[in-house]
């Protein structure tokens, strides 16, 4: 056994990652729309709906998740949390946006320990913060975050996101 794999965790996933990234990097798909086939294209990126391979990639979270810093984390009812996470799908919760940002900075680089980066058009932020006079929040609409040198788009008061198809 190579002395990278781990027997009893997820490092064998740091033996595959090359191959995985390969492998969908050069498949192709083609469509069939009422009987006539597409000429195949490749993807580009993202897991493909019912793929044989999705149980692995979803292990990955087991590998993403100890490098959210465990100082940084919201009180919600009593629980102090720092990330929620199903499947592919990642939500990091933090008190103050520096420390939002240093989470989001390790699981970037973690992702690129595996060869994977983040899909921008499905990324988002929200962010409040007390308004001091008023005693109430108020939503940030500038972008207050970046991952791998892109700014991460601000959701607004009245904007909306889908996370686990809601």
């Amino acid at each position: 056994m190579p002395s990278n794999m781990c027997c009893g965790g997820m490092g064998y996933l740091r033996v595959w990652s090359s191959t995985l990234s390969t492998l969908y990097r050069t498949s192709t798909v083609g469509l069939e729309v009422g009987g006539a086939f597409s000429d195949e294209f490749y993807p580009g990126r993202g897991v493909r709906q019912g793929d044989p391979l999705l149980p692995l990639i979803f292990n990955l979270m087991n590998e993403i998740l100890p490098v959210v810093p465990e100082q940084v984390k919201y009180n919600m009812l009593g629980h102090n949390i720092n990330a929620l996470a199903f499947a592919d799908d990642l939500v990091l919760v933090a008190a103050m946006r520096e420390g939002a940002q240093r989470s989001l900075d390790r699981v970037v680089a973690a992702l690129l320990d595996f060869g994977l980066e983040l899909a921008p058009a499905k990324c988002a932020a929200f962010s409040l913060v007390p308004s001091g006079k008023v005693k109430k929040m108020k939503v940030l609409s500038d972008p207050q975050f970046a991952a791998g040198g892109c700014a991460v788009p601000q959701l607004g008061v009245l904007q909306t996101i889908r996370y686990l198809g809601v």
